[in-house]
């Protein structure tokens, strides 16, 4: 028998994180290379789209998609943190278990890391999005 009732909870949540989490990137690199296909001046192209793409404004979907991994990257880092910490205060000899601590500041910059990124990702898409609309209609 169990003895966390909500195991099953929370280990849908891990799973539903970490597929969000590899969604986001998936996303983020695919707006990464159409801005590198505009910036770089592909030749398979129209002419027309391409001059209607302001290079400042795709350099700060560029921007906000590196802003995106680089949250990405500092939520793992901050969750390697927490986990280290929990490993090095757990005393084998005392019957609690090892638990977070969701009152640090490492603990809850780590949630905030998981919304940036997902923030800095609808934002790029969504700019992106923009500037392709406006490139097909002028």
């Amino acid at each position: 028998m169990d003895d966390d009732p909500l195991a099953g909870v929370r280990a849908d949540l891990t799973a539903t994180s970490n597929q969000i989490s590899s969604q986001v990137r998936t996303i983020v690199l695919g707006v990464l290379a159409f801005v590198w296909l505009f910036l770089s001046g592909a030749k398979d192209i129209p002419a027309e789209i391409v001059c209607a793409m302001p290079k400042s404004q795709l350099i700060v979907v560029a921007i906000l998609c590196i802003l995106s991994l680089l949250a990405d990257w500092i939520q793992y880092f901050l969750g390697y943190r927490c986990s280290l910490k929990v490993l090095k205060e757990f005393d084998p000899a005392r019957p609690v278990s090892a638990e977070y601590d969701t009152s640090t500041l490492i603990y809850r910059a780590r949630g905030w890391s998981f919304w940036a990124k997902q923030a800095f990702a609808a934002a790029a898409v969504a700019w992106m999005l923009i500037l392709l609309a406006r490139g097909f209609t002028a």
